[in-house]
């Protein structure tokens, strides 16, 4: 990132569920930045995750004037070890 505003420092993921790869299991990616931030509340992003070289939706969510973001992700029937 560059500009004005706050920087990421730190990203972090957790997978639920029991295999770490599977249908149904959710990929979370955690974006903590050095001051508040606003925006990328809601929303959908297809550029983070891929499965089998293409991009795939995930979600964006968070609360204007904190300092975290999430982008979470389900793997789908037929995605299984690919994302």
């Amino acid at each position: 990132m560059g500009g004005d505003g706050p920087a990421w420092t730190a990203v972090t993921s957790t997978i639920a569920g029991s295999a770490g790869n599977s249908a149904g299991e959710t990929i979370t990616l955690t974006l903590t930045f050095d001051g508040n931030v606003n925006g990328l509340t809601s929303g959908s992003n297809d550029t983070i995750f891929t499965v089998g070289g293409s991009g795939v939706n995930a979600s964006w969510a968070g609360t204007n004037g904190t300092n975290t973001r999430t982008l979470t992700y389900t793997i789908a029937s037929g995605q299984n070890g690919q994302a």
